[in-house]
């Protein structure tokens, strides 16, 4: 019988990570359950408990958060997956149950980059449609290419330098 019971609401490498984690360090102690969203036909299952779908909001995660005597919460969601962080919030505080938030750390920069920063997801598109378009960006020069993002090329944000972005974009264009 655990000690403790955790909850872990995933679906990242990182919430994988963190449930493979818990349980070799805690073993029997801890009732690891990792909770996925539902969104991937076939999701990794973690080690531990597993549950699929949704809570139905804040009022939910509370009612499944106190029912099932939930110790702790670790938020390792996506960082785009901002409903069920603040959900989390919400039903922890309700519930006074202990709440921890992975937080990722930025992007370094590289002196090589050209970053082209927008306040949100509608802006990013808008500069994607652009750049598709061939009438590049506000911020960038016209001269310039537009942004590498392809099937071909993969991520533009990624852990290459800036030069081999380059190199890539080259050799995708002759």
């Amino acid at each position: 019988m655990p000690d403790r019971k955790l909850l872990i609401l995933g679906g990242t490498a990182e919430a994988a990570g963190l449930a493979e984690a818990a349980v070799a360090r805690f073993g029997d102690r801890l009732l690891v359950i990792s909770s996925l969203a539902g969104r991937t036909a076939r999701p990794a299952i973690p080690p531990g408990e597993v549950r699929i779908g949704g809570f139905g909001g804040a009022e939910g995660l509370a009612r499944y958060l106190a029912d099932n005597r939930i110790d702790a919460v670790i938020d390792a969601t996506h960082p785009f997956a901002r409903q069920i962080s603040a959900n989390a919030a919400r039903a922890t505080e309700a519930t006074g149950t202990k709440r921890l938030t992975l937080a990722r750390p930025p992007w370094p920069r590289h002196p090589l980059d050209r970053w082209i920063e927008v306040s949100d997801i509608a802006g990013a598109a808008q500069i994607l449609r652009r750049s598709a378009a061939g009438s590049g960006s506000p911020s960038a020069p016209t001269s310039s290419p537009p942004l590498p993002i392809s099937p071909i090329s993969g991520s533009w944000c990624g852990s290459s330098t800036a030069r081999q972005r380059r190199r890539r974009w080259a050799r995708m264009r002759s």
